[in-house]
């Protein structure tokens, strides 16, 4: 776990210079370069894919976000999920692997189908999503990977508008998007 998360953690710092060009999401950094080193050589392969994008609208109180996986010559045990959420100048890790605000973020996972699940939506949650998979028993720099990421876009009121976080008067609604 502490290879995979060192090179995530490298990427973390590259989608945060990304994410706050000018040129938001034109692309998404992808980890291809993360090598590890190595013993006794496996084939471990993992391929991760996700939505481009997603669209809620806070009113539906939860979402959940999508992420297939497949894996060749790996071993028969269940990969580490990870999820990771980006912001313009700042990341979370949401659940690497235990999920750290088990109130807001579930995982779920079937074969290879994994789902995040956001509760209690709020504008606020509009972020870029990616999702994480790694086979940590395994030295093959390809057993350990990342989506593209998912953009959800969350509209509807936000946090502050309904009364949370604030005593404020209220305020008409706000909506927040992502433009491509």
């Amino acid at each position: 776990m502490d290879r995979f998360t060192n090179c995530v953690s490298a990427v973390h710092k590259e989608i945060s210079v990304y994410l706050s060009s000018n040129y938001f999401l034109a692309t998404v950094p992808h980890i291809t370069n993360c090598s590890f080193p190595t013993g006794v050589a496996d084939h471990c392969q993992v391929t991760v894919t996700q939505p481009r994008f997603q669209q809620a609208d806070s009113s539906m109180n939860s979402v959940s976000l999508t992420c297939t996986f497949s894996a060749s010559g790996c071993s028969s045990s269940s990969p580490e999920v990870l999820w990771f959420r980006y912001l313009t100048n700042t990341h979370q890790d949401l659940c690497t692997p235990g999920c750290t605000d088990n109130q807001k973020y579930k995982v779920q996972s079937s074969d290879n189908n994994i789902l995040l699940e956001i509760k209690d939506l709020t504008v606020n949650d509009s972020a870029l999503y990616i999702c994480g998979i790694a086979f940590s028993n395994s030295d093959s720099p390809l057993s350990k990977q990342t989506g593209d990421g998912t953009v959800l876009t969350v509209t509807g009121q936000l946090a502050s508008d309904m009364g949370i976080h604030s005593k404020k008067k209220k305020k008409p609604p706000e909506t927040l998007s992502w433009s491509v």
